[in-house]
């Protein structure tokens, strides 16, 4: 169920999308790839939001931002059946919003460089197990 912010309640958004994502896994697995990364995006809408309700209730707002992005991600993983460590989120770049500030922009970045690391390691994992005796991949081709 969308939100007013744009925001997903449930990620992935009910059982045919849930299929749908669950189908693209067993892909990318059967094709060798055991680690696939999900990113969950526009994350700042989420975050404005809960900083918003938490100061307004007298709430620790960085202690909510945690709580519910932590329970985003055990959705993903649960639903998804992937691990927890395969699941990252980052903000949009283009928000439009007038809080962002440079200070907001270093966590976008620090976000999406971690993002890259962890895809860069389990491709490095997917390239050594194909040099020492992996079964080999079939290769791509466009259709």
């Amino acid at each position: 169920a969308q939100r007013s912010n744009g925001s997903m309640e449930e990620i992935p958004d009910g059982e045919e999308e849930t299929k749908f994502y669950r189908d693209i896994i067993a892909m990318t697995r059967e094709k060798g790839y055991q680690y696939p990364q999900v990113v969950l995006t526009r994350i700042d809408r989420v975050e404005e939001t809960l900083l918003r309700e938490a100061a307004e209730a007298g709430e620790d707002p960085e202690l909510k931002l945690l709580q519910a992005l932590d329970r985003k991600i055990e959705g993903v993983v649960e639903r998804l059946g992937i691990s927890r460590a395969s699941v990252h989120f980052t903000e949009n770049y283009h928000s439009g919003t007038s809080n962002t500030s440079e200070g907001r922009n270093v966590s976008v970045d620090y976000h999406a460089l971690k993002i890259l690391t962890q895809c860069c390691s389990s491709a490095d994992a997917f390239v050594a197990q194909s040099l020492h005796g992996g079964p080999r991949q079939s290769v791509c081709s466009i259709q």
